[in-house]
């Protein structure tokens, strides 16, 4: 299984086009063929998208089509599954992201690409700044989440 870790700031051309880092283009082509599923987060506040390979996708859509009918799931399923669009990377290693991904998203020229291990999550580069500021870290429960964890 491929795993991608770190963040690269990109630059995303007029037409959509964002290149992949290097790094992840073999492991990227050997474990997905180079396909991919891009789409919304869960929540539309988070400012972000999340860019599957073709597998990691397969368990989403599992998990989600194993959700119990409820408003709150066919929202999920509404929002994560409707926003979804299949990307192939080109030979140069671009994908083309949609429109309606980048305005949905407030994607401008510089993209911040984050590896998430079986994921990535593409964010305009103020907002990836933003969420990552100390500022923001006093705003989530974080000493809860680091009691549960040994880093």
């Amino acid at each position: 299984m491929a795993t991608f870790s770190g963040t690269d700031l990109l630059t995303m051309d007029a037409k959509g086009r964002l290149a992949i880092p290097a790094r992840y283009r073999a492991p990227l082509s050997e474990h997905c063929a180079s396909r991919l599923k891009v789409t919304a987060s869960a929540r539309p506040t988070d400012g972000f998208l999340m860019l599957y390979p073709l597998p990691a996708w397969e368990v989403v859509q599992q998990t989600l089509l194993d959700l119990p009918s409820n408003p709150g799931s066919e929202y999920l399923r509404r929002r994560i599954v409707g926003y979804a669009k299949d990307i192939e990377l080109d030979k140069q290693g671009r994908m083309l992201l949609p429109p309606e991904l980048r305005s949905e998203a407030k994607l401008d020229r510089e993209i911040a690409l984050v590896g998430q291990i079986n994921k990535f999550q593409i964010w305009s580069g103020d907002a990836w700044r933003d969420a990552c500021s100390p500022e923001r870290a006093a705003e989530v429960d974080l000493d809860s989440v680091l009691a549960t964890v040994s880093l």
